[in-house]
């Protein structure tokens, strides 16, 4: 069968005011457009609530796994926590996904998020890329502080970036865990802090929801994230997008180096170099991880109640 990672982004800037979305037509939208990326038949999107708000910019996140699983249910999975370590779902004995989110790691991330009785779709800090944490967010820049890459070189004068450094600004798990695990699946919520140096200068809210296996053969894992500036305007940026790299900041995803027969498709109906870059509402990017379990990818699906959709 064919394994999908469906991601679901919505996002609003807004004051303090809080929104709350609507679940029913928002559940509909996205089971409609998923099915037409790649003919996916099973499709489950936990859309229970999107709130938005706080000092100075509110953000919700939605993240849909999809797996073709092997009589799958409830019983089989149990769950494996660390407290301020770390969180994994195990089912038949396979870890199925790992969210790491000790002070340490510099910024939380799922690895591995791997199909039932299939291929691990994530990669974490391969060479050519180190600060690459597999399913992760992360910001590129802060007020001009880079949050993406490491900062320190291997040697003084060196280019080549140290994979065991720190960004120059960080990205922090700082308390306020809370874990309920249950046979329906976990609710994990967080404070993350985003600084440099000592100053604290942006404060996460995240929630997350993952499921256990449902009888369709699918489950989720639902992001939920409230940023709230301190005591100064905070500005979010990027590098800007180029022909071959730039762009990057927020939700991101890093395929296995191993992956063949890449095919990328958007929205628009774009495909390959040509699908980076333009705004489109999705964009899908498959391969071949393990040429025994056949295609496997990841799409990203733009909110319909996004400001600029």
């Amino acid at each position: 069968g064919v394994g999908t990672l469906i991601v679901v982004l919505a996002a609003e800037w807004t004051s303090t005011r809080a929104v709350a979305g609507d679940t029913d037509s928002a559940e509909r939208w996205f089971v409609d457009h998923a099915a037409r990326i790649r003919g996916v038949r099973r499709v489950v999107a936990a859309f229970d609530r999107h709130v938005w708000g706080g000092a100075m910019i509110g953000f919700a996140l939605v993240t849909v796994l999809m797996a073709t699983l092997q009589n799958a249910s409830a019983a089989d999975a149990r769950w494996d926590h660390q407290k301020g370590t770390s969180l994994s779902l195990i089912l038949d004995g396979q870890k199925l996904w790992t969210y790491h989110y000790a002070a340490k790691d510099n910024v939380p991330y799922f690895h591995p998020v791997n199909l039932p009785n299939g291929p691990t779709l994530t990669n974490f800090a391969p060479k050519d890329h180190p600060w690459h944490r597999a399913l992760w967010f992360c910001w590129k820049t802060v007020n001009g502080v880079n949050y993406w890459e490491w900062a320190q070189p291997k040697k003084p004068g060196a280019t080549e970036l140290d994979p065991d450094g720190v960004p120059a600004g960080w990205t922090r798990f700082s308390g306020n865990e809370t874990v309920e695990t249950d046979a329906d699946g976990a609710r994990i919520a967080m404070d993350i802090h985003y600084g440099t140096g000592d100053t604290v200068v942006l404060k996460e809210k995240r929630r997350i929801v993952a499921g256990v296996p449902r009888a369709d053969d699918s489950y989720t894992i639902d992001w939920h994230m409230t940023f709230t500036a301190q005591d100064r305007e905070v500005l979010l940026d990027r590098t800007p997008p180029g022909p071959t790299a730039g762009g990057y900041a927020g939700l991101s995803y890093r395929a296995p180096d191993n992956i063949t027969q890449v095919r990328v498709i958007d929205s628009e109906g774009r495909t390959g170099m040509d699908a980076r870059g333009p705004k489109s509402r999705w964009v899908d990017a498959s391969g071949v991880i393990d040429p025994q379990f056949g295609p496997s990818g990841l799409a990203i699906i733009c909110h319909p109640k996004n400001e600029r959709y």
